[in-house]
């Protein structure tokens, strides 16, 4: 596991990565949410091991919607299914209210789209409902108007010449609804928008575009004008399975959380091709092994590429009685700190007696293993005392980092 994507976990994301070599192999870090309101953390190179954290602070029965880091801080904003904003604390998974009362109007739909706009510094909601909002972070509420009166005129009392009245400022209202334009593939389909995100997504930009992802038509949108919910077709995904979140990494790299089948529970990792609508698993170990599936998904920054191995030992007596090798066969367990999968394979004489696959989720932990053996391996172990038997174990993290362990195991 890259140890710069630890520390990208708890330090600001975006200054970590400006420290990677031009050049340098290089992965996107991410925080995501599951709908057990889990923490996660993983990079775009290594999806298997996740390690999570529960959030604190929620109400018993809240959970979070959509998630995002937001460019002009760094830190991680959340919408939750009580129409509510928080602010999550990466380090210890705690959670912090913004303002004083619940979204109006409420939030409709049963799937969120959630992403900063990084030159205006609001936060873009919208849903399967075809809901589209703006919203003041500072907050939970929508970006209010500034009006300006018009001077007061009578039959009895026209306007007069004269300075103009003040702008006033009074409360938001909702964006226009999502809807295709007119002449657009999608034209006349009711969208049904889950995830969105925009481009240039960095303190500084000056510039971005708002995709979205229309589960209607498993379909990359592009939302432009933004504020009027006009949504004009880039391609289709090309998957099968339901796309759940979407965020735009550094470099405009699109990523998006897909199921992997259609009404599967696995949620896989795919990059999206911005121009094409093309999505594409990062890898061949791209599903996201997290306990509860993702509902949210956060982009931040780029970070080294994993080229470290998992660190393995074995728990294993180097002598085992001749009856528990008779009857279970060789038992041991396999420690990885990170998630990792391999073969545990037994040889005697030169031949290969037995062998069994391990694997540990998620993150560190372990695996116990118990690994049959042929007659002839048994037949030996029967005859005589101090039958050797060599035992090797070879596992894989998700990144296909290797490690490899080998011992002599005799029978007594």
């Amino acid at each position: 596991m890259s140890t710069t994507r630890r520390l990208a976990a708890v330090l600001a994301p975006f200054a970590l990565a400006a420290t990677i070599p031009a050049g340098a192999s290089a992965a996107t870090a991410f925080y995501g949410v599951t709908a057990d309101n889990h923490l996660v953390e993983f990079q775009s190179d290594n999806t298997t091991s996740v390690p999570a954290k529960p959030l604190r602070g929620l109400q018993a029965d809240e959970r979070i919607v959509g998630l995002d880091l937001r460019p002009a801080d760094l830190r991680l904003y959340a919408l939750t299914n009580k129409n509510r904003f928080v602010v999550i604390n990466p380090r210890n998974g705690g959670v912090r209210y913004l303002g004083d009362k619940a979204l109006e109007p409420a939030v409709t739909g049963d799937a969120v789209g959630f992403d900063f706009n990084p030159v205006a510094d609001a936060i873009r909601v919208e849903t399967n409902a075809g809901q589209n909002l703006r919203i003041e972070p500072s907050t939970g509420q929508l970006v209010p108007r500034t009006v300006t009166p018009s001077p007061t005129a009578t039959p009895e009392a026209p306007a007069t010449p004269g300075p103009s009245p003040s702008p006033t400022t009074a409360p938001g209202v909702a964006d226009g609804a999502l809807q295709y334009a007119a002449g657009d593939a999608g034209a006349g389909t009711a969208p049904k928008v889950t995830a969105s995100a925009y481009t240039n997504a960095f303190p500084i930009g000056t510039t971005t575009t708002l995709f979205a992802l229309d589960a209607a038509k498993n379909a990359l949108v592009r939302q432009d004008p933004p504020n009027d919910g006009t949504l004009r077709t880039v391609g289709p995904l090309g998957t099968t399975g339901a796309p759940i979140a979407f965020d735009i990494a550094e470099q405009n790299a699109g990523y998006a959380a897909i199921t992997t089948t259609a009404g599967g529970t696995r949620v896989g990792l795919y990059r999206v091709n911005l121009d094409t609508g093309t999505a594409t698993p990062t890898g061949g170990n791209f599903v996201i092994q997290t306990k509860s599936p993702i509902v949210g998904l956060a982009a931040a920054g780029d970070v080294d590429a994993d080229k470290t191995a998992p660190g393995l030992s074995v728990s294993s007596s180097s002598t085992q009685l001749r009856s528990r090798l008779l009857e279970g066969g060789l038992q041991l367990t396999v420690n990885c700190d990170e998630a990792c999968s391999g073969t545990v394979r037994v040889k005697y004489a030169g031949h290969t007696a037995g062998t069994a696959e391990t694997t540990v989720e998620r993150g560190a932990g372990y695996d116990r293993v118990a690994v049959n053996l042929d007659s002839r391996a048994r037949a030996a172990i029967r005859s005589s005392r101090g039958a050797r038997l060599d035992l090797r174990v070879e596992v894989a993290d998700g990144a296909g980092n290797r490690s490899d362990l080998s011992r002599p195991i005799r029978s007594r």
